[in-house]
């Protein structure tokens, strides 16, 4: 099937023809069913106005040095059958990811170690305690909240270096075309996407990768919870009596 662009006043987009042939300009033909709709024919699909395409406007690398937290024993009571010993501490950080300045919360992506990271994902394991951190966006800034907690030996003090992307609201624009390109410029869709930015695609030889977990990576079981993080080495809080198989990813880049 031949690849062809189409745009009216409505909608823009880059299709294979589904087959039935008609009228080129007409968005009824046959031939342009993946125009009118393209979630039925998405494997049709290059580009289509009605989807978000996630446009880069921002981007860094940031190496947190996260502190140590201090192994602790404390026992409560003083009778030698009913006293109880608890172990460890629990300590709370919030750092500074990427300064944005864009005004509005943006879409994003964290990753660690080429990976996405997911809400309360551990990135450290020690000696019985852990590190887990999620990732949040204010209009200014992308922050990392991060829960440490301790045993009755130290956490170690470690450092973990961060990719963060920050994508642009890609809302279509009423003063911008539906389809322009010149040299140096594209725009399609009313600015959905903009080819000033880098978006995030499908990888290519050369590209640096950012996977995305397509199943899931945490469970919880018996009262305990376990989680893949993204060096694949399974993390357990408490006894934890279930299976979670280690998830496939899919490989994403930005161009960045």
């Amino acid at each position: 099937m031949s690849v062809r662009l189409y745009a009216d006043e409505y909608r823009c987009a880059i299709f294979e023809e589904a087959p039935g042939g008609g009228d080129a300009d007409n968005p009824n033909s046959p031939a342009n069913r993946p125009v009118l709709d393209p979630i039925t024919w998405i494997n049709s699909i290059y580009f289509h106005s009605d989807f978000g395409y996630y446009g880069v406007v921002v981007h860094g690398n940031t190496a947190i040095s996260h502190v140590a937290v201090a192994g602790r024993t404390v026992t409560v009571g003083s009778d030698a059958y009913l006293s109880q010993l608890y172990y460890g501490q629990s300590q709370v950080f919030d750092h500074l990811l990427l300064q944005h300045n864009l005004g509005y919360v943006p879409r994003f992506f964290v990753a660690y170690d080429g990976k996405m990271i997911p809400h309360g994902m551990p990135v450290q394991a020690s000696g019985g305690g852990v590190r887990l951190v999620c990732a949040y966006a204010t209009a200014t800034q992308i922050r990392l909240r991060e829960f440490a907690t301790s045993s009755a030996i130290d956490l170690p003090a470690a450092v973990r270096s961060y990719q963060v992307l920050a994508f642009r609201n890609n809302a279509p624009s009423p003063s911008l075309p539906m389809f322009e390109v010149e040299p140096g410029k594209a725009v399609f869709g009313q600015g959905s996407f903009l080819a000033e930015h880098p978006h995030l695609r499908a990888t290519g030889a050369g590209d640096v990768l950012f996977a995305q977990a397509k199943d899931r990576t945490a469970a919880v079981r018996n009262g305990a919870f376990r989680a893949i993080p993204p060096n694949g080495a399974a993390v357990d809080l408490g006894t934890f009596t279930g299976s979670l198989p280690t998830p496939s990813f899919i490989n994403v880049t930005a161009g960045v």
